[in-house]
């Protein structure tokens, strides 16, 4: 897996980079929908938060599960979560930043690489959402 095409790690698009990674969807397509749908200008950036994200989800009908068990460290969450089940993605949220979860990698607009290579592979899960595509 790789961030995806359009993402700018300098950008704060941290929330729709992690919608494009775990569904599929094209990130400037997400953006627009974003801009539309809360009324954002041409110069909004991409600064999002979970519910906006959830609302995307419901729009477009992907279904989503809270993980009532996502704790600890990004890197423990991601060994324990994405190696039962090959292709399942899973957005998390580490403070206030947004990763995508798929087959052991950690995807976002700064980087692609294994869980405990990841930059964040040390910060603690806040909340996690496994995308029942």
């Amino acid at each position: 897996m790789s961030t995806p095409n359009g993402a700018i790690s300098t950008v704060p698009n941290c929330g729709p980079v992690a919608l494009a990674a775990s569904t599929g969807h094209d990130l400037d397509r997400i953006m627009d929908w974003m801009r539309a749908k809360y009324k954002k200008g041409h110069q909004w950036k991409g600064r999002t938060r979970m519910p906006q994200l959830l609302a995307f989800l419901k729009a477009h009908h992907i279904g989503w599960t809270p993980m009532a068990s996502a704790t600890g460290s990004l890197r423990t969450f991601v060994d324990q979560h994405t190696v039962q089940g090959r292709g399942v993605a899973y957005i998390i949220e580490v403070g206030g930043h947004f990763v995508t979860a798929i087959d052991g990698a950690v995807i976002d607009q700064v980087a692609s690489a294994p869980a405990s290579d990841h930059w964040a592979s040390n910060k603690r899960v806040k909340r996690a959402y496994r995308i029942n595509l």
